[in-house]
């Protein structure tokens, strides 16, 4: 990929005589990919190898602990020790056959490191616990201790050359041990290192002596760490001036730190390319080239911040983890399955140990299995009943592998629930996957037909294969007057609402309650929101709800009653039960109910096929898109498999329901 198109993200760029195809870099990001000992395992080197042929100048590995009391999380890639180089070699290989260059991120976590995790007792400049992650108090490190600390970065990086790596940043942003170095929060020393930048100087001046001067090294710095008594702009900008400029090829701009992590992936109410004024004063300053990462997700805004020369280089790794041909995208001005920005299946995964996957796409971890294809005379023509995200994926799917597709829609328009979640203030982004599988099953020649409700008997006798995405409907628990009129269910309330109301109930604590209300308030809509939960949207991820649940908190407009059972709906007013007895609340308005969600009727009539096959898109979890786009997937892929009969491209098999469950 040679960038022909003229764009400014195809313009090659030589850093110590190593070749960068293209300006798009795959930014850091961990995944939990790697086995207990720190080592790459098959699945890594299939998703860094999917992001090289996708058209990346420059594949990063991921934030890699140095040493055993550096390692923040338990399938955390590692550089510690020598049985490590194997598996990234392997790692390597992948991404320079596909043909892009391959980086390693070092990094010592310092005081955010669980003892849990290390076997030993965190270590940081100075004993001061990171109190807004409830860490450990750690030990402050002698000078010796300080040498021996630089001493493993040098011989992490050597290992990273000798595994293949043809680039090496060091990692001084995110509050980890250089930013806790440099940062007046937690930096309280009076010896040689209470010079912010002093310890920086002696990593990034060992890993220089490590890898000799033809390996490109990269310096990854925070903006900005987002917390009182933290660096500034300002403050972060003035430490330029003491970096040892001349031993690093690019500065690597992203922002936030521990307790801030909002900042490091923010949702998608924060604005894209945020940092863009602030990576092209760093440009300035340094005389360096400039990395910036932050909500780049869109090939627009990444050409913009190329073409107007406020950085030499965009790092995305959330994008890239929603579609590993993103940098090809770029590069060529078309447009990629988005990253929505909702943090569900990426940022707020990570602390669990489970392995990553993308809300928004059901492929991403998987890229080593083989989609199933059909092998006819004829394509098949199939129908899927549903235009929902579950239906959507499996007409996607389906199109894809070869069948002529029919979807069926009964309302207006595509993207059920989730198309009724894009309107909320919290789910800015939600959109923008509605308007690609749009774009997408246009392309592919798949028949929408809205406003469509099949008979059952009419197209299984006109098809080869049905796939049924009825979606999901509002369970409504049988509480004394919940048959009430004004009593509706959270969902068909944002599908059938017509008139704007002064007062609104919600009865519930989960996600969908919780940014409804949100909505609600925003909107200058008083609301009641009565929970048995003691707290806001505990199913959701910290970041995915921060803005939100502080927002509800903060509200005037709003009165939480947690801790709080329903007992019963009375015309003007509800009836609770807490631990101080029972009360009555004022609430005459609408009262929407977020209980949960249950399969959608209508499937029945379907299963009277006479040898057509049917395969229903539904699962246990139904009150989650990407939930739903997983089950629209696996669907989809039955359905390939068994039209193919044993003529099927697919080397590996289709991805079961009970692997999609235990391994999202």
């Amino acid at each position: 990929m040679s960038g022909l198109s003229g764009r400014a993200a195809g313009r090659p760029l030589t850093l110590r005589g190593v070749l960068l195809r293209n300006r798009v870099v795959a930014a850091p990001m961990e995944r939990n990919y790697c086995d207990l000992a720190g080592r790459a395992t098959q699945r890594y080197v299939d998703y860094l190898g999917a992001r090289a042929a996708g058209g990346a100048a420059l594949v990063f590995t991921e934030s890699s602990y140095v040493s055993q009391v550096s390692k923040a999380r338990p399938h955390q890639m590692g550089m510690h020790d020598d049985a490590v180089v194997p598996a990234l070699r392997a790692v390597a290989d992948a991404v320079h056959a596909g043909g892009a260059l391959l980086g390693v991120e070092l990094n010592h976590a310092g005081r955010v490191v669980p003892s849990t995790v290390s076997q030993q007792v965190p270590v940081a400049p100075s004993a001061v616990a990171c109190r807004e992650i409830g860490g450990e108090l750690p030990h402050a490190l002698s000078e010796a201790e300080v040498q021996d600390v630089v001493h493993d970065f040098a011989e992490a990086a050597r290992r990273a050359v000798r595994g293949g790596a043809d680039v090496i940043s060091v990692h001084g942003a995110h509050g980890y041990l250089i930013g806790q170095f440099l940062s007046p929060r937690s930096n309280l020393r009076t010896d040689r290192y209470g010079q912010p930048t002093a310890f920086l100087t002696d990593v990034v001046r060992a890993v220089r002596g490590a890898v000799g001067e033809k390996v490109p090294v990269f310096l990854r710095l925070s903006a900005f760490e987002g917390l009182p008594g933290g660096l500034d702009v300002e403050a972060s900008l003035a430490l330029v001036d003491q970096i040892p400029l001349d031993a690093v090829d690019v500065l690597d701009l992203s922002a936030g730190t521990y307790g801030a992590g909002h900042w490091i992936t923010p949702s998608g109410e924060v604005a894209e390319g945020y940092l863009a004024d602030i990576a092209a004063r760093y440009r300035r300053r340094s005389g360096l080239p400039v990395s910036v990462a932050g909500r780049v997700v869109s090939p627009d805004v990444a050409e913009r911040l190329l073409d107007c020369g406020a950085v030499d280089l965009v790092a995305s790794a959330r994008a890239l983890h929603a579609d590993p041909a993103w940098a090809r995208h770029v590069v060529e001005g078309t447009q990629p399955r988005p990253c929505i920005a909702c943090n569900q299946g990426c940022a707020d995964v990570i602390f669990t140990g489970r392995p990553l996957w993308c809300a928004a796409n059901p492929g991403t971890g998987r890229e080593g299995r083989a989609r199933p294809v059909v092998v006819r005379d004829r394509p098949p023509t199939v129908a899927v009943v549903g235009g929902g995200p579950a239906g959507l994926q499996a007409a996607h799917v389906l199109a894809s592998g070869g069948a002529r597709v029919v979807l069926h829609e009964r309302s207006a328009v595509l993207g059920g629930q989730h198309a009724l979640a894009s309107r909320l203030r919290a789910k800015p982004q939600f959109g923008r996957l509605l308007t690609w599988f749009t774009a997408e099953l246009a392309r592919l020649h798949v028949e929408v037909r809205l406003a469509s409700e099949p008979d059952p008997g009419e197209v299984l006798h006109a098809v080869d294969g049905v796939v049924l995405a009825l979606g999901a409907e509002d369970y409504l628990p049988q509480v004394p007057g919940v048959d009430h009129p004004r009593v509706v269910g959270i969902r068909r309330w944002l599908q059938e609402r017509s008139a704007e109301v002064e007062h609104v109930a919600v009865w519930g604590a989960d996600r969908a309650a919780v940014y409804v209300a949100d909505d609600l308030a925003s909107r200058g809509v008083e609301v009641t929101l009565i929970a048995r939960a003691d707290g806001l949207a505990t199913d959701a991820g910290a970041r995915e709800r921060l803005h939100a649940v502080e927002r509800l908190h903060a509200s005037a407009a709003v009165r939480l009653h947690l801790g709080a059972v329903l007992t019963e709906v009375l015309p003007a007013t509800l009836r609770l039960s807490t631990a101080d007895g029972v009360s009555e609340v004022a609430a005459a308005g609408p009262v929407l109910v977020s209980q949960g969600a249950i399969p959608a009727e209508g499937w029945q009539p379907w299963s009277t096929s006479d040898g057509t096959p049917v395969e229903r898109a539904v699962g246990p979890d139904l009150a989650t898109f990407d939930a739903a786009l997983r089950y629209g997937q696996s669907a989809a892929e039955r359905l390939l498999l068994t039209l193919s009969g044993a003529t099927t491209r697919a080397t590996t098999p289709a991805i079961s329901e009970r692997a999609l469950q235990a391994a999202p």
